[in-house]
């Protein structure tokens, strides 16, 4: 491997890295979303 190919091979494992990161952090932000939507409706459905 030469010095270009492992510069587009480092890049391309960061970029995929970085996908990785957004993935992981978008299903805790949606995981973390679902349970207050449930909070919500119980805490609505409690009320009324």
């Amino acid at each position: 491997m030469n010095r270009l190919e492992y510069r587009e091979y480092s890049a391309t494992r960061k970029a995929k890295g970085k996908r990785q990161k957004a993935k992981v952090y978008y299903n805790s932000l949606s995981a973390c979303i679902n349970v207050l939507t449930l909070m919500r409706s119980a805490i609505v459905g409690r009320t009324s």
